[in-house]
């Protein structure tokens, strides 16, 4: 009956919460993974996002078990009735209820199909796209053959569009304005300056901006000011309750999702103290030392310009390209290193030596991290445009 749009409240013991399908989780790490897909099709690359109104609802703990957000649709093709429920984000005695999270597959799918729909999709005149369809077709499937990406998050639908200029990505936009609000009823903040159309150049997106040009992102400016303003002043107090903590620990527990990797290791003390805090909730606590050092850290950190690709294996041309190296490298823990590199035609080069007294002292690790890095830096120096992808850095992680 339209409930669910005016207070987000709509009883549901009609439905067996059980068989509820499964929810689409979407990372930030998702999109940008499929903006270096898309990019790979040969053509430019355009961001737009949409925010929509009313995505959340602040419950108390006492009301969280009535007040539960449905959202019902008819799937054509098994003809049964398919659902979307709400998640809820706990802060203290707060409960901020995500009016969109399970709807927002639905609003995508809606999305989608009425952009796939239209001729510059389904014959597009650019060769170069007509190709890497049939491919991604042949590949992986029709799902995978498409010309746009779409995911939501919370209340912010994000698009990627390809082409040789923005007429696509320009028609995609208003086209997903339109169905959100004329075929599903939702309402996009266009009027509240939270407009943000296809460009080529930065988008900001879930805390995070994006760099189209070099393919890489970084917290975002608006973010990190925020997350300093919560450091600084936790700092500043040294005292805290269980909402400051926790608002500080999720604010520098994103930055370390977006881009800051070695910040994760600096998140175990605010985790524990947010524990501590559980179990004796009321009046502020002093902050203890070891959490202010951590506060110090990240103050200086979140300011740092960082660059991290979007997905740097697709890059990488398979193994055998003639325009791909494969350098091994090895490190004994007394004696010395060595690494050697083939080359198209037949020829390897290499190097090799002994540890100095100094060098003995490091742990095999940082021996091994050594080795590594004096194979980029010398065999990188003979084949330039081998290497031209390869990057070092003191963490190894899963997304660098």
């Amino acid at each position: 009956d339209g409930g669910w749009l005016k207070d987000g409240d709509a009883p549901n013991f009609c439905i067996d919460m059980d068989q509820q399908p499964t929810l689409i989780l979407v990372r930030i790490q998702d999109i940008a993974y499929a903006g270096a897909i898309m990019r790979s099709s040969g053509s430019r690359v355009w961001f737009w996002v949409i925010d929509l109104v009313g995505a959340y609802r602040q419950l108390t703990k006492a009301q969280s078990d009535i007040h539960k957000q449905v959202f019902l649709w008819f799937n054509e093709k098994s003809g049964d009735m398919e659902f979307w429920v709400d998640l809820r984000c706990y802060f203290g005695d707060r409960i901020m209820v995500h009016k969109f999270s399970r709807i927002s597959n639905f609003v995508v799918f809606c999305v989608l199909q009425e952009i796939s729909k239209r001729d510059d999709h389904t014959r597009p005149k650019e060769r170069n796209l007509q190709e890497w369809l049939q491919d991604r077709e042949a590949a992986l499937g029709t799902d995978q053959a498409t010309l746009t990406f779409a995911a939501m998050y919370i209340d912010d639908l994000s698009g990627i569009s390809v082409g040789q200029d923005d007429s696509r990505a320009t028609q995609d936009y208003a086209d997903a304005v339109r169905v959100i609000e004329k075929d599903i009823g939702l309402q996009a903040q266009l009027e509240h300056g939270k407009e943000s159309p296809p460009t080529e150049h930065t988008i900001d997106l879930l805390g995070a901006t994006f760099n189209i040009p070099d393919s890489d992102l970084d917290v975002s400016d608006r973010f990190k000011g925020k997350a300093i303003c919560k450091l600084q002043q936790s700092r500043d107090e040294q005292t805290w309750d269980l909402v400051g903590c926790e608002s500080v620990t999720y604010t520098c527990n994103h930055a370390a999702q977006l881009s800051i990797t070695e910040g994760r290791a600096h998140l175990h003390p605010f985790f524990a103290e947010m524990r501590r805090l559980r179990k004796n909730t009321g009046r502020k606590q002093r902050i203890p030392p070891h959490c202010l050092r951590e506060i110090e850290w990240w103050l200086t950190e979140i300011p740092k310009v960082r660059h991290v690709p979007w997905a740097p294996a697709l890059y990488f041309p398979a193994r055998g390209h003639p325009r791909r190296v494969d350098p091994e490298m090895d490190a004994s823990g007394n004696i010395g290193f060595g690494a050697a590199c083939p080359l198209p035609g037949g020829i390897v080069i290499f190097f090799y030596g002994k540890w100095t007294p100094q060098e003995l002292t490091l742990h095999i690790n940082e021996k091994e991290s050594l080795v590594s890095y004096w194979a980029l830096v010398l065999f990188g120096d003979v084949t330039p445009t081998f290497c031209a992808n390869m990057r070092f850095t003191r963490v190894y992680s899963n997304e660098r």
